[in-house]
């Protein structure tokens, strides 16, 4: 895929901002609206294909852009491993049954349920 300028250029500005001391920290995860993404960006709309180049140029430094509906996340891979894993118990009691999903489909209706007419 060749890249644009434009996103090229928005996502090296995303990654300096990431090595930024700002808010007591430095190279800590930040955010930033869309339309603030817009003006690092230099374009009056931002589609998906674009959001898509930037966040590919930003891979290269080991950052990944994630999208919010009222903002964007930038961070690394390691600023995301703080958080808390689900446990096997709890993922082996949610595990998708089909045969389950069946048996919630297949609802008989008695005779004595039906208003008829």
């Amino acid at each position: 895929m060749v890249l644009s300028a434009t996103a090229t250029t928005a996502a090296a500005t995303l990654s300096k901002l990431y090595d930024e001391n700002f808010g007591g920290n430095y190279e800590e995860p930040y955010r930033i609206s869309w339309p603030e993404l817009r003006m690092i960006a230099g374009v009056s709309k931002l589609t998906d294909p674009f959001i898509s180049e930037i966040s590919s140029t930003l891979i290269n430094h080991e950052l990944f852009l994630i999208p919010f509906n009222n903002f964007i996340l930038i961070a690394k891979e390691q600023d995301l491993r703080r958080h808390r894993r689900v446990p096997g118990r709890l993922l082996e009691q949610n595990i998708y049954d089909p045969e389950e999903e069946r048996e919630k489909e297949d609802i008989e209706i008695d005779d004595d349920d039906v208003n008829c007419i």
